[in-house]
């Protein structure tokens, strides 16, 4: 705060970035570890930007890694990601309308591992994409309660074995209030879709099952 380190997280600390000289003139923000098991709030904050800029967010943790890439942030703009104790919950909110890219990825069972790509096309100012990763049930959780249009999401989920890698991708279409279930681990692969509860209002009750269809090759549309 005003240039002056402030740790509010018992444990936490930081590091600069080691690198080339030009990285230190350009005022990279360090590096900051925070205990596991810590929920904590991130803010990327444009009040002191004079141009737009393009910044990313980037996590690791024991078994698990989680981005937000492609996040454009504008002079008095302030974005924020909550994410949860166990990392495997966030929760990303725009100043702006803008679409970034969320990717996260789990060290799965049976050395299967599994990567998740989600970009919510035109996210409204005040909403939020909210996203969980259930890997007993084997289930991705996309939500945007908040916003008040309906909106349309681009999904590719990879999934990795010790032989090959395997790649779906393809869109869905989400109303304001309602939550949808990515069942990924009964994914069958390549070119076989996938299937998708939706929880219209959100209530906790499954009201239909679908299936996305696999668009092989799929290059997502950008806006």
């Amino acid at each position: 705060m005003d240039g002056k380190w402030i740790n509010e997280i018992p444990g936490a600390d930081w590091q600069r970035f080691k690198g080339p000289v030009e990285a230190w003139e350009r005022q990279d923000e360090p590096i900051y570890r925070v205990p596991v098991g810590s929920a904590f709030t991130i803010t990327l904050d444009g009040s002191a930007l004079k141009n737009p800029t393009v910044a990313e967010i980037a996590m690791i943790g024991p078994g698990y890694s989680l981005e937000v890439q492609d996040i454009n942030i504008a002079p008095g703009q302030k974005d924020t990601l909550q994410v949860s104790a166990d990392g495997m919950q966030l929760s990303y909110k725009p100043g702006a309308n803008e679409s970034p890219d969320i990717v996260l990825a789990d060290e799965g069972q049976d050395n299967v591992d599994f990567e998740f790509w989600v970009k919510g096309f035109e996210m409204e100012t005040g909403g939020a994409i909210n996203i969980a990763l259930d890997t007993q049930k084997g289930q991705l959780r996309v939500n945007t309660i908040g916003n008040k249009q309906k909106g349309t999401y681009a999904l590719v989920v990879t999934r990795y074995s010790e032989t090959d890698a395997q790649e779906f991708g393809g869109e869905f279409t989400l109303d304001p209030a309602d939550t949808v279930y990515v069942d990924y681990v009964k994914w069958q692969g390549n070119g076989k879709p996938l299937t998708v509860e939706i929880d219209y209002g959100s209530d906790g009750t499954i009201d239909e099952t679908a299936e996305l269809e696999d668009l092989q090759n799929y290059q997502p549309r950008v806006e």
